[in-house]
């Protein structure tokens, strides 16, 4: 029995060249068949050529011979399209599929089977593991590949679980707390649709974890329509997270206070709702300072450093590049957390670029672009590319320097997608 039967998916796929996972065209072909278009009608090779934009023949070497499924990225948006759960298009390691099974084979040595008094079944799975998975993923931040594919056969585990278990409750505060994630490195690789969609369910999961957990949904939503750049969604989404001001902890009403400030700072019109802005930023460093933040259950970071990044942020968002440039001085640096350093690194750049000192933008500009391009963080290589194209307008733009920045945007390959 192949692994994947033994895991409660189709009997429908024989095993793929690689001798682990099963072929891919079958896989596709499968589930293209149970996907509805427009017209209410399953999906068909043309259907899917035409979104490929390839040959009616190409699909069929798709789906017959394998052919071009060794593009990743496309076994990637295969995924997506027809809901192919990621682990059947080999979007997982081996070891990870020995850790599936391993648990799959206990969860059945310890079913409950049915009579009178007991109809369903218990947790066939260790809660506390999957806790402790999702720290440790949370830890890890956005590194490409590993995270969100094991988030998603994470996800994939406790969605079955979840229909076959008793107990509710502890299921769906993970499975909320997972699609968070996962929506969080979606939109790191700039997939903002998948990514909102992702929250969305884990807003409908949220109800178990109380008014926390719902503000954590609304808050990360908002940061991520600013980043789509559709900030007056984002604002409505802060707002709603903000309702529960009064029933959560310091630590997340500092976070939402920042996270809000980026696009409200952007919606400011007058000297006064620009230092209102920045009036709502230092009630965070007042919170910081007193240490009247607690331990945060769902791993959000506060600190000092943190603070003055997002008033840096804003700060330049408002045109005090110099006071951006003193506020980000204060800070040593995020050796810890690639992505905060990143985004350190690029606020440094953009402020400097404000200042015409572009001596000091470029190799700030390539710090941050070298990282953000191994981890295709296409959030942080859009936010370079913006400063880039400023400084190709400006008197700096035949600078070999530059001229190097645009030789990494245009050549250098960027990790594959999960």
């Amino acid at each position: 029995m192949y692994w994947w039967i033994e895991l409660g998916y189709p009997d429908a796929f024989e095993l793929g060249k690689d001798g682990l996972f099963p072929r891919p065209g079958q896989v596709v072909k499968y589930y293209r068949g149970r996907k509805m278009n427009d017209k209410g009608r399953a999906w068909t090779q043309k259907n899917l050529a035409r979104t490929l934009g390839i040959s009616d023949n190409a699909v069929r070497d798709i789906e017959i011979r394998d052919i071009g499924m060794d593009d990743f990225g496309r076994r990637q948006f295969l995924s997506k399209l027809f809901s192919i759960p990621p682990i059947l298009l080999g979007i997982v390691s081996s070891s990870e599929i020995a850790l599936l099974l391993e648990q799959h084979r206990k969860a059945n040595s310890s079913v409950v089977l049915s009579t009178a008094r007991a109809t369903s079944r218990k947790h066939t799975i260790d809660v506390q593991e999957y806790q402790e998975r999702l720290v440790s993923l949370v830890a890890a931040g956005h590194s490409g590949q590993r995270v969100l594919s094991t988030a998603l056969a994470s996800l994939d585990v406790l969605s079955r679980e979840a229909d076959a278990s008793q107990e509710q409750a502890p299921i769906q505060s993970l499975l909320s707390d997972y699609h968070r994630i996962i929506a969080e490195e979606w939109c790191e690789q700039g997939d903002y649709d998948p990514a909102i969609e992702h929250l969305n369910k884990a807003f409908r999961f949220a109800d178990v974890g109380g008014d926390e957990r719902k503000a954590l949904v609304f808050k990360t939503r908002g940061a991520m329509l600013w980043k789509a750049n559709r900030i007056d969604e984002a604002l409505v989404d802060f707002e709603r997270a903000w309702q529960f001001e009064k029933k959560l902890p310091n630590t997340m009403r500092g976070s939402i206070l920042l996270e809000s400030a980026r696009p409200r700072a952007e919606r400011a019109t007058t000297k006064q709702e620009q230092a209102e802005v920045l009036r709502s930023i230092d009630l965070v460093g007042g919170i910081i300072r007193a240490n009247r933040q607690k331990e945060d259950p769902h791993s959000i970071v506060l600190d000092l450093d943190c603070y003055h990044l997002y008033k840096a942020s804003v700060l330049i968002t408002i045109g005090w590049n110099k006071e951006a440039t003193e506020e980000l001085q204060v800070i040593k640096g995020f050796p810890q957390f690639r992505m905060r350093q990143v985004y350190y690194d690029i606020l440094q750049a953009q402020a400097y670029m404000n200042r015409g000192m572009y001596e000091m933008t470029t190799p700030l500009l390539e710090c941050a672009l070298t990282t953000a391009l191994e981890v295709n963080s296409e959030v942080n290589i859009a936010r370079v590319t913006k400063v880039f194209q400023q400084l190709q307008q400006s008197p700096y733009k035949d600078s070999p320097d530059v001229a190097r920045i645009d030789y990494l945007l245009y050549k250098k390959p960027r990790a594959q997608k999960p």
